[in-house]
């Protein structure tokens, strides 16, 4: 029992160490970087450096590589004043559209299709726990809170949609688990791709039908 606490416990204690240190100095690099025409170039060699490093030294710690540069970003966002972080998203924006591309990419292409007829059942059952989760959960939350009408009715089909997050856990999962159970292993993968898939396709529309629904959406 305490290894098993001990070392999640470790994990996120080196995450949250290793992603404040390097939000905070990737913060003040941004921070210095003056306004003229190659002030793009230096946030996105800063972005990159600190993606790198958080992520390598997170492997060789045996942190998380997805919750690292997470805090990372959290602490520089807030660290950078208004027109500093607009800098900084236009110059992300540009360079995400192709990392995105391939990670989903290499992702679909793991996907075993003669897993499916072994896993469908359970990939359904997933799915149906997750939205039933997500929208009972929702209107738990905001009946609690007091919310309005709106957001009790609407909050859970907007909170559907499905994709990078849950394919890096699945992939982190998968490779920590080849070892011990590699069957169980590309199970977890399989099932949670499947569920990114059809939450990737549905997740945007019952998204648009909430807002519709809301009334937070023009009529053309």
């Amino acid at each position: 029992m305490g290894t098993m606490l001990r070392e999640p416990l470790l994990e996120l204690l080196y995450s949250i160490g290793l992603g404040l240190a390097f939000g905070f100095f990737s913060g003040l690099a941004i921070k210095t970087i003056s306004k003229n025409a190659e002030a793009q170039v230096k946030a996105l060699d800063v972005i990159i450096i600190t993606v790198f490093l958080s992520v390598g030294l997170a492997l060789m710690v045996e942190a998380s590589p997805i919750l690292t540069p997470m805090l990372a970003g959290a602490v520089v966002t807030n660290m950078i004043n208004k027109d500093t972080y607009v800098l900084e998203e236009e110059t992300i924006r540009f360079f995400i559209p192709p990392i995105m591309i391939l990670f989903f990419t290499i992702s679909g292409a793991e996907l075993s299709l003669s897993v499916l007829s072994s896993v469908g059942l359970i990939a359904i059952v997933y799915i149906l726990g997750r939205t039933l989760g997500k929208m009972g959960g929702a209107f738990m939350g905001a009946s609690i809170s007091q919310a309005s009408k709106n957001v009790r009715s609407n909050l859970g089909f907007a909170l559907l949609p499905q994709s990078g997050v849950a394919i890096g856990l699945a992939i982190a999962a998968n490779s920590a688990l080849q070892e011990v159970n590699k069957e169980m292993g590309e199970l977890v993968h399989n099932v949670t791709l499947v569920s990114v898939l059809f939450f990737a396709l549905l997740g945007p529309v019952l998204v648009k039908i909430a807002f519709q629904r809301a009334g937070e959406l023009p009529k053309e």
